[in-house]
């Protein structure tokens, strides 16, 4: 028989309760745990009429927090919150032209997937225009401003002009030209790369609002000033369009048509291929609403102003554009105008150190312009009545190629070359009659202008830059290579005809033959070599060489 005596009783006693107190402990811990479980909050956008809203704006906010969560409404008007801890919520749902949709929901002891029936928008005057980007939307980090986009700034179908309209600092008039904190937007990028050779036009109209995740600002002092850190000249203002991730992978577009009065017609197409670092954009317009899909910058040249001036001294082009229509007509909004344009863009990275990326674009621009004047002059004693009919048909064509290979050979080797082309062609055929009428409606003069008129101006550029960064922090070496050649040639064959009637009667006739040709070649090559050495964290002294 055993027994156990009065020490060992209570030493088993301890034991027993120190065993229970833990048992309790844990069992608190774990219903803590189950307690603290994420949840999975899940719903749809729809109407009051039962129709589901995609790209709604969607926010849960956490009760008494700042915390919340945004997401936007699926196409099929479904959105999805992982992840979010049990506890009281409040879900906030805006959509244009609805009323805003603002419930709370108590998940404190929710466990699984809750799912919210009730969200049903009633129309409002929940309109773009109350839509203001707040402060926490925008960062500005050195010489960058970043905004961030959300579908509460933008209709269904925008493009990216409309939403750049809504963020503050930066303006846009009627022609498409940007302009952030008062300096004007010369280049812009898609996720890094430049898209359709930089043109802002073109990617500001032709890129769907639905499909950007941010708008960045950059104060661009060039790929050298990139790589080396050293600020050097003026900076240029870039906008750089971050595309949301599920964009960079897919097939999506749209196609554009409309018809008008007076024959009026347009007709667009936009189509994207994307494959993550591989991407294609394919851009096609044709209009006679003198609307431009790309942007060719100003094909007058100081050659053009010239030429158009010393005509019109010598009395050439009277009623009509004369030999300045063969440089100046690119972009003439005058008459009726078709327009052609065809546009692709390509991005492609060729293994892990090569990346590729260029454009080709052609438009054509075809202007009918008739003019019919008819003027008269009273004086105490006289008067004179000027008649002036003229017919000009003029077609513009441009073309441009940009491409640029960069090549990472390792962390300390960088080479990036740039080759562009462009070319113009240019003819106009231009026919004009006057007549000048005397007291009684007396002839006192009349006669015909005609020109034939024709220019083609081709270029070629391109931009080779190295970079190096030696072992030491801070000390880089830059060379930066450039070559060019441009031509301008133009031939204008001018004819004018005119009677003078005499005082005392007879007539004196006058004839003018004039044939134009102008060849003008310039030829460019320049080099700048740079190198940096730092003297401390703060400081560093810079070597530059330039020789053109």
């Amino acid at each position: 028989m055993c027994i156990l005596r009065p020490q060992f009783k209570k030493m088993r006693m301890k034991l027993v309760m120190k065993h229970f107190i833990l048992a309790v402990f844990a069992a608190v811990i774990s219903l803590s745990a189950a307690a603290q479980k994420p949840i999975t909050v899940k719903g749809v956008v729809k109407t009051e009429d039962g129709k589901t809203l995609s790209g709604a704006s969607v926010v849960l906010t956490y009760a008494g927090k700042k915390d919340s969560i945004k997401t936007a409404s699926s196409d099929k008007g479904a959105f999805t919150f992982n992840n979010v801890a049990a506890a009281k919520v409040q879900v906030a749902v805006t959509f244009i032209g609805y009323k805003k949709f603002v419930s709370e929901y108590d998940y404190s002891n929710a466990t699984g997937e809750q799912i919210i029936w009730d969200i049903a928008l009633n129309p409002g005057d929940f309109t773009l225009e109350t839509v203001t980007v707040q402060a926490a939307k925008v960062q500005i980090k050195e010489d960058t401003v970043s905004y961030a986009i959300d579908s509460t700034m933008y209709r269904k179908n925008d493009n990216v002009e409309e939403v750049l309209k809504r963020l503050p600092g930066i303006e846009v008039d009627k022609t498409g030209k940007v302009t952030a904190q008062g300096k004007e937007v010369t280049r812009v990028k898609v996720n890094g790369k430049d898209f359709f050779g930089g043109d802002v036009t073109t990617a500001t109209r032709e890129l769907n609002a639905d499909m950007v995740d941010r708008i960045q600002v950059i104060d661009d002092y060039g790929d050298q000033s990139a790589f080396t850190g050293v600020r050097d000249g003026e900076a240029s203002k870039t906008l750089n369009i971050q595309l949301k991730k599920d964009k960079n992978k897919g097939y999506f577009g749209n196609v554009t048509a409309g018809a008008g009065t007076e024959e009026r017609y347009l007709g667009g197409l936009s189509l994207n291929i994307f494959n993550n670092s591989q991407q294609i954009s394919i851009i096609g317009n044709i209009n006679n609403t003198n609307a431009n899909t790309f942007n060719f910058g100003n094909s007058g040249s100081p050659m053009a102003a010239m030429m158009g001036g010393m005509a019109r001294s010598m009395g050439i082009g009277r009623g009509g554009a004369g030999v300045g229509s063969a440089f100046g007509n690119f972009g003439n909004s005058d008459g009726i105008n078709v327009n052609k344009s065809l546009g692709i863009n390509f991005r492609d990275e060729w293994g892990p150190k090569v990346s590729a990326y260029g454009s080709y674009s052609v438009s054509e621009r075809n202007s009918l312009t008739i003019n019919n004047t008819t003027q008269q002059n009273i004086f105490q004693n006289s008067s004179v009545t000027n008649i002036q009919n003229s017919n000009n048909d003029a077609v513009n064509t441009n073309h441009r190629f940009t491409f640029n290979i960069e090549y990472k050979i390792d962390s300390f080797n960088y080479i990036k070359f740039t080759p562009n082309i462009s070319y113009r062609n240019s003819s106009a055929d231009n026919f004009s009659d006057f007549l000048f009428l005397g007291n009684n409606n007396a002839k006192t003069n009349e006669g015909i202008t005609s020109s034939i008129s024709s220019s083609e101006a081709p270029n070629f550029s391109g931009t080779l830059l190295f970079n190096h960064r030696f072992k030491r922090r801070g000390r880089t070496l830059s060379l930066n290579l450039n070559a060019g050649s441009s031509q301008t040639n133009s031939v204008d064959d001018y004819e004018n005809l005119s009677t003078i009637y005499l005082p005392g009667g007879g007539t004196r006739d006058s004839a003018l033959y004039q044939n134009i040709v102008q060849d003008n070649e310039n030829k460019n090559a320049s080099v700048r070599a740079s190198y940096i050495e730092p003297l401390n964290k703060k400081q560093s002294l810079e070597f530059n060489y330039a020789y053109s």
